[in-house]
This record gives structure tokens, sequence and C-alpha cells, in this order.
């Protein structure tokens, strides 16, 4: 008789590099909690560790920025993005996360009288800021592309509108 291997000890055994069980997990992904899938989902990973680097041990800080980030990127994304959208719409939240915090280092290093800190954190937050402001551009050249689809059916008249 063969015992049923729970999904937690599969990504644990994976984790560590064991062969079999990343196999094994990749024929129940699809079956799988959407839990799990968002653990290695890159972007999120990626938001965390920027606020985990603005909140530091703070949890109600952190927590407070990822709320604000999630209401960020819901804004951004609408209510049906397209998966390019959902892409660039997580880039531009990241790239807001990155800009604050390094607003932040900045300031604490201005305040702390750490010129060679300051400048470096200044140059990192003018590329930043760029990459912030070409993930919204990206994003809008986007939507102006996919533009509007719209069709209207009335009797047997058809409207088709496109960009």
């Amino acid at each position: 008789m063969e015992t049923e291997v729970r999904p937690d000890e599969l990504l644990l055994a994976a984790s560590e590099g064991d062969a079999e069980a990343l196999e094994e997990l990749k024929t129940l992904t699809p079956q799988m909690p959407g839990w799990i899938r968002d653990a290695y989902d890159l972007g999120r990973q990626t938001e965390d560790r920027i606020i985990s680097l603005i909140a530091a041990k703070d949890r109600l800080s952190a927590e407070g920025v990822r709320m604000q980030a999630r209401e960020m990127l819901q804004d951004l994304a609408g209510s049906d993005p397209s998966p390019l959208e959902g892409v660039l719409c997580r880039r531009i939240t990241c790239n807001w996360l990155h800009v604050h915090f390094l607003e932040i280092e900045f300031s604490k290093a201005v305040k702390a009288g750490k010129d060679d800190r300051a400048n470096m954190y200044q140059r990192w937050l003018s590329s930043a800021e760029k990459r912030l402001l070409q993930s919204v551009k990206a994003l809008a050249q986007t939507r102006r592309l996919l533009g509007p689809n719209v069709q209207v059916n009335i009797a047997e008249k058809q409207i088709n509108v496109t960009g």
C-alpha cells in the first residue's frame, strides 16, 4: 500500500533538491491551491523583499505598505487585465516601492550627514525613477495598442469599434 505524500512535504523535498518530488509537484500543480503558486510568484516575492527593506522589523508598517501596494496594483490592473497588463502593473508597483525605499534611505543618509552615501542613493534614485516612468509609459502604450474592443449587435445592424 502506497502512502499519500502531502504537498507541503513535496515542496520541502523539492526545495532541498529532490528531483522526484519536483516531478511529482509538476503533475499536481494545476490541482494545488493558489497559495502554492502565489508562493513562487516572482513579482510578489520582489514586492515582499522591497517591503521588508522599507519596514525592517516593523510588521505594522510592512502590512500597511503591502496593503497600499496591493491597492495600487488593483487600481492599475482594473477588473480584467490582459496578461501583459498584469505584468506591467506588477512592474509599476515594484518600481514604485523601490523609489520610495531609495527616498527613505537617501533622507536617512542626508540626516546623518553622510554625503557620499547620500550621493550614491541619489544616483540610484534617479535610475529607479526612470524605470518607474518607463514602466508607466509601457503600460500606457500597451493599453493604447490594445484599445477598446467594442462590438454591439442591435437587431440586424452591427457596429464594430476598434482602437
